[in-house]
């Protein structure tokens, strides 16, 4: 699978062949074949662990003894900044993958499995008492990443210029955010 990821990585789904796959992994085509259905059972498959991967990379990350605004943010712009390297994520989150036009269910399922650390951190925000107990969490959790996301997108991730604008871009589009997400002092 890692000569798989770092082919669709580099190149993109439609830009990488089942030959070059073969290639690359020291396989011959035939025992790829009997190993992956096609092109996009290969894809998806690098895909997965590619999501697993950058998962597991966020949680390891954080730090469940900060307070949850401040660990949500700190996760957050962790994401952020991987995203650069995790090309694959990146098409999944920007909605790529489901314009090529098959396997949308699992490409949604993906997705949702980036979001678990998110709506972790959310849970551990709620239980601290210092977001609303009354959240939906993984809307919530698809907004923040949404926010990441566009905001990545949107001011490019390989641009260094701009690195300092979108990480502050970020952190003033999650304090509006984070308002909504804090329990509000009752009046009295």
């Amino acid at each position: 699978m890692a000569a798989a990821r770092e082919l669709f990585a580099k190149r993109g789904f439609a830009r990488v062949s089942m030959d070059e796959i073969a290639a690359k992994a020291g396989l011959t085509k035939p025992t790829l074949y009997a190993a992956f259905e096609d092109k996009a059972d290969v894809f998806y498959r690098a895909l997965s662990i590619e999501v697993a991967d950058w998962s597991r990379q966020l949680l390891a990350a954080a730090d469940p003894g900060l307070p949850a605004p401040e660990l949500l943010a700190a996760h957050a712009l962790n994401g952020m900044a991987q995203l650069k390297d995790r090309p694959l994520v990146l098409a999944l989150l920007s909605g790529e993958c489901e314009s090529l036009g098959w396997a949308s269910k699992g490409f949604a399922e993906l997705r949702a499995k980036l979001n678990e650390s998110t709506v972790r951190i959310l849970e551990i925000g709620v239980s601290q008492g210092a977001f609303r107990d009354d959240l939906d969490l993984v809307t919530t959790a698809d907004l923040l990443l949404d926010l990441q996301v566009s905001a990545a997108l949107f001011h490019g991730l390989n641009s260094p210029a701009k690195a300092d604008v979108l990480a502050a871009r970020f952190v003033v589009g999650f304090e509006l955010v984070l308002r909504g997400l804090t329990r509000r002092a009752s009046a009295g």
